[in-house]
C-alpha cells in the first residue's frame, strides 16, 4: 500500500498539471509552475517523476486507463462491432480537448496505447500468429480509418461505421 503523503502528492502533482494545460500548450509546460500550482518543491517532484516528459507520459497513460475504463463495450469487437466503434467514438468525443492537449503532437501515441490495451483483450500469449496478424490489423485499420473521416468532411460517419463492421465481421 503507497504511503498517503506519497498518494496526496501525486495528486497534487495530476491536478497541477491538469489545470495547468488548460491555459498552455504541453510543448510549454515546465516543472517549476506545476510545482508552483501543486504547492511543492521541485525535488519533491522529482522524487516522483524523471522530467517533466516523464510526467507527461504518466499522464498519457492514466488517460488511456480513465478512458478503457469507461470504455464498456471493449470487448465486443466480434460480438457488437457497432457498439465496439461507436464506444470509440464516444470516449474521444467526450474527452476530446483533453486528448487534443495531452497527446498534443502524438496522435500515433494515443493510437499505440489504446491498439495495445486492446490487444490483450483479444490476444493471448498463446494466441496462434494468424490471430495475432489479424487482430492488429483491424485494431490499426479501424483507428486508421476512424482518423481519417475526422478530416474528410465528404464520408458520412455512420456510413464508415457500417462499413467497418461488415469488413471486421468477414475478416473474423
Amino acid at each position: 500500500m503507497a504511503d498517503l503523503r506519497t498518494i496526496k502528492t501525486k495528486r497534487a502533482i495530476h491536478e497541477a498539471f491538469l489545470e495547468e494545460i488548460k491555459r498552455k500548450d504541453i510543448t510549454e509546460l515546465r516543472v517549476t509552475d506545476i510545482c508552483a500550482k501543486a504547492m511543492i518543491n521541485k525535488s519533491t517532484f522529482y522524487k516522483h517523476y524523471v522530467d517533466i516528459n516523464d510526467l507527461i507520459d504518466k499522464m498519457q497513460e492514466e488517460f488511456v486507463d480513465k478512458l478503457m475504463d469507461e470504455f464498456i463495450d471493449k470487448d465486443k469487437l466480434f460480438t457488437d462491432t457497432l457498439a465496439f466503434l461507436y464506444g470509440i467514438k464516444n470516449l474521444i468525443g467526450k474527452y476530446e480537448n483533453l486528448f487534443t492537449k495531452i497527446f498534443k503532437d502524438q496522435k500515433f501515441a494515443f493510437i499505440s496505447k489504446i491498439d495495445n490495451r486492446l490487444t490483450s483483450i483479444y490476444v493471448t500469449k498463446n494466441s496462434p500468429i494468424e490471430r495475432r496478424v489479424l487482430i492488429n490489423f483491424i485494431l490499426s485499420g479501424t483507428f486508421r480509418t476512424i482518423g481519417s473521416v475526422k478530416f474528410d468532411k465528404s464520408l458520412n460517419i455512420d456510413d464508415v461505421y457500417l462499413n467497418l463492421a461488415k469488413i471486421i465481421k468477414e475478416l473474423n
